[in-house]
C-alpha cells in the first residue's frame, strides 16, 4: 500500500497502521484535487521500480530452485501444489486461460482445449489458491513468465 497525502498526516498514520505491506516511501502533498489517472501516474512513479526489482527478485530465486523440487512449469504440478497451500510464489501470463478441472481426491488435472460446461481457468484457481494460502501471484507479459511456460511457481516445500 503506498500512501499519499498531506506530509504532516503520513508520521500519524504509520504509527496507528497495522498493515504489514505499506511502503515506506509515500506521495506528499493535497492529492484531493488530482484525478485518478493523475494519482495512478504518480503512484506508479513511486512504485515502478520496486514492483520491477520484486519480479527480478523471484525470478532469480525460480532460477535457484528449478531442478530442486522446489519449482516448476509444469501446470500438473503447479495447481495441485496452489490448491494444498504448497505455492511461495507463483507466475501466471496475462490474457492466459488454461481450462479443464481440478481433481482434489487424486492431486490431478485435466486440461481442455476449449472451455466446456463445469471447466475453470486453472491458472486463476491456482492465483486464488495461492492468495488465499498467503503467498505471492505475478502477473506478467507471457514472454516474462520463466522458462517460458504457461505458469511457474516457487514451492514452499
Amino acid at each position: 500500500m503506498l500512501l499519499a497525502g498531506v506530509e504532516y498526516l503520513h508520521p500519524i498514520y504509520r504509527e496507528a497502521n497495522r498493515y504489514p505491506h505499506l511502503f515506506e516511501q509515500g506521495l506528499h502533498g493535497n492529492v484531493e484535487s488530482l484525478s485518478e489517472a493523475e494519482l495512478f501516474s504518480r503512484a506508479w512513479e513511486v512504485m515502478e521500480t520496486h514492483l520491477q526489482q520484486q519480479r527480478v527478485e523471484a525470478v532469480s530465486r525460480f532460477q535457484d530452485r528449478m531442478g530442486t523440487g522446489l519449482a516448476s512449469t509444469e501446470t500438473a504440478q503447479v495447481v495441485p501444489a496452489a490448491c494444498q497451500g504448497r505455492v511461495d510464489t507463483l507466475f501466471v501470463p496475462v490474457g492466459v486461460q488454461v481450462w479443464g478441472r481440478y481433481l482434489p481426491e487424486s492431486s490431478e488435472i485435466e486440461v481442455s482445449a476449449t472451455r466446456a460446461n463445469g471447466h475453470v481457468d486453472l491458472l486463476n484457481l491456482a492465483a486464488v489458491q495461492t492468495l488465499s494460502a498467503g503467498g505471492r501471484v505475478l502477473v506478467l507479459d507471457p514472454a516474462e513468465v520463466p522458462g517460458g511456460a504457461k505458469v511457474a511457481a516457487i514451492f514452499r516445500y
